[in-house]
């Protein structure tokens, strides 16, 4: 399973390699490939934007993630890993507070720490968000930067995320939006609205890329093969 993601990143990277990427992103000074080469943050994108996205954050130093025990898992590793992160495992969904404690324990214990997770993974409901997310980020007080992802007449798999998928020689659009910044040991209800505020900025960075693959800005900035480890 490992060996079989494996070879699906190096698949979706021969498509990368023929595509047209840009990106635009709000903060520089967190953008590990700019100004924030030390900086430590929480990364949100949709999980149907796994791949493209993983492809894309796979460059920045010291960024984790997290796969499940399950086959399923075994291939998001091998992918992961392919791209150039170092994969934590367990389960959001099946025993999610020890996976949590885990994220937190490495955020606490590493002084460069940067880790993406899926606010609305394993298993949906597809772009609606969980508490896993911001709970890290309050308790590790790091802030969450947040990606959207559009692919031009990307192929869509037949799963409850709609999996996106480029085509060769597409156009892709990368947003980064600036970060979010947690209160400091939040209370069940100051989780709760913190949740919803982070959620509603990773739909607002899936809405900007989408917009932005139709009508394309000068401010952005077009990403090359070499950029990508």
């Amino acid at each position: 399973m490992n060996l079989a993601g494996r070879l699906g990143a190096g698949t979706l990277r021969a498509i990368m390699a023929t595509a047209n990427v840009r990106e635009l992103v709000e903060d520089p000074d967190w953008h590990p490939s700019m100004e924030g080469k030390s900086k430590s943050f929480l990364l949100a994108l949709w999980h149907e934007n796994l791949l493209v996205g993983g492809w894309a954050i796979g460059r920045f130093p010291n960024l984790h993630t997290l796969a499940s025990d399950s086959d399923d898992g075994e291939i998001a590793a091998g992918i992961a890993s392919s791209f150039g992160m170092e994969v934590l495992r367990g389960s959001s969904s099946r025993g999610g507070v020890k996976a949590l404690k885990q994220i937190v324990d490495f955020a606490r214990n590493r002084r460069d720490f940067s880790f993406a997770m899926t606010p609305d993974g394993p298993r949906g409901p597809r772009r609606e968000m969980k508490g896993g997310l911001p709970y890290v980020a309050s308790r590790c007080q790091m802030p969450i930067v947040c990606l959207g992802v559009a692919c031009e007449r990307g192929w869509r798999m037949n799963s409850w995320d709609r999996m996106q998928i480029p085509r060769p020689f597409c156009r892709v659009q990368l947003y980064y939006t600036a970060p979010v910044f947690p209160g400091a040991d939040l209370c069940r209800k100051g989780l709760d609205d913190f949740s919803l505020f982070v959620e509603s900025e990773v739909r607002r960075a899936q809405s900007q890329a989408e917009h932005m693959l139709e009508r394309p800005c000068a401010k952005q900035r077009r990403i090359s093969l070499a950029a990508i480890r």
